[in-house]
């Protein structure tokens, strides 16, 4: 015969009746005197400790696309994909400059611009036959972050970076002068808690150590540089500043807001004594190439000077800071080209070439 089912209200009288018996026996068991015997602990699971890890971790594949998106094999800002950058990098703030330096690759036909909906502009040709790639960032450090990083990201070898662009002087370097950042560079941050006004004890500015540029690249820099002014002492080198805001942190009085910089310029030089110009760009980009896991970044910077916030002298004509602009830029050309990386010639340079020569 088939077992009938049992009823909804059969069940619980009958889980009812086992509770009750339970709760009679262990009162048998206090009233004779006898301890209640606890259950035996259940043993506790041990995990190793990449079980441990592996519980609170999103997973791996999840975790790049989340923290580096691509959209069709292109990174986020720059527009750019693999094969798309060389390893010789260029970095200007200004468009106009990198638009000017585009013109000195050896065909302008064979030039690749690649223009991101995020403003940023990439050239890459071939200069005496070697790739290098010039682009267009936008002003301040998130920018090179972006410009860094996502211009890595496609590169398998190693890489080598100027940040080329405008700076005021903090020293004797006169406008019209070409810095080279053979002292690397230090940050000027400024603590947004301290300006509310609410602790006056608090220190509004920060100065960062120094973060070194590379000696090998600053040795072609300031040669190729050297050579191609016309003036070739107008060629200086030394530290170079950078800071998060072209107002408060470089020392610029407003009259609309509390920035208490009075003594910025003099707490600076307090500090780094020989410390020439400040810029928005250059810390970001030597800094962040320190922070490569291989390595394998190279990275220098060089700086115009178009005001000298010590001793504001007769500025130069626009003309002749447009002369110094390109020449300089030029040199920097040069000095790529014959920037030899230390472990040879990476394998993404022999592929550009053949895909900047057959491009049509």
């Amino acid at each position: 015969m088939p077992k009938r089912k049992r009823s909804a209200a059969t069940k619980r009288a009958a889980k009812n009746k086992k509770v009750v018996s339970i709760i009679e026996e262990e009162k048998e068991h206090s009233s004779s005197g006898e301890e209640a015997v606890a259950p035996p602990p259940q043993p506790k699971k041990i995990l190793k400790k990449r079980d441990r890890k592996a519980e609170n971790k999103i997973p791996r594949e999840l975790d790049i696309r989340a923290s580096f998106p691509l959209f069709a094999g292109k990174t986020m800002h720059l527009g750019t994909q693999k094969g798309d950058i060389a390893n010789r990098v260029i970095i200007c703030s200004d468009e106009k400059i990198a638009f000017r330096l585009s013109k000195f690759f050896d065909n302008p036909n064979e030039v690749r611009q690649i223009n991101s909906p995020r403003h940023f502009i990439t050239y890459t040709g071939l200069f005496k036959g070697t790739p290098i790639s010039v682009i267009a960032s936008g002003m301040g450090q998130p920018m090179i972050d972006f410009t860094m990083r996502e211009t890595k990201i496609h590169l398998d070898g190693p890489m080598a970076c100027v940040r080329y662009g405008s700076c005021c002087s903090i020293s004797n370097c006169a406008e019209g002068d070409v810095v080279v950042g053979t002292d690397g560079a230090f940050n000027v941050t400024f603590d947004l808690e301290s300006k509310y006004g609410k602790d006056d004890t608090k220190d509004y500015y920060r100065i960062s150590d120094i973060a070194g540029s590379d000696n090998l690249l600053n040795a072609h820099l300031k040669k190729a540089i050297k050579n191609n002014l016309m003036n070739p002492e107008q060629c200086k080198e030394g530290l170079l500043g950078t800071s998060d805001s072209f107002y408060s942190s470089q020392a610029r009085y407003h009259t609309k807001f509390l920035d208490k910089n009075e003594n910025l310029i003099n707490e600076i030089l307090k500090k780094y004594p020989k410390a020439k110009t400040i810029d928005m760009e250059s810390h970001t980009v030597i800094g962040t190439a320190l922070m490569a896991k291989k390595k394998d970044i190279h990275a220098s910077a060089v700086s115009l000077v178009v005001v000298n916030r010590m001793h504001y002298g007769e500025q130069a004509p626009p003309e002749k800071m447009l002369e110094t602009q390109d020449l300089a830029g030029y040199g920097i050309f040069k000095a790529l080209h014959h920037f030899d990386f230390p472990d040879g010639e990476p394998v993404d340079t022999i592929a550009l070439i053949k895909k900047i020569k057959t491009a049509k």
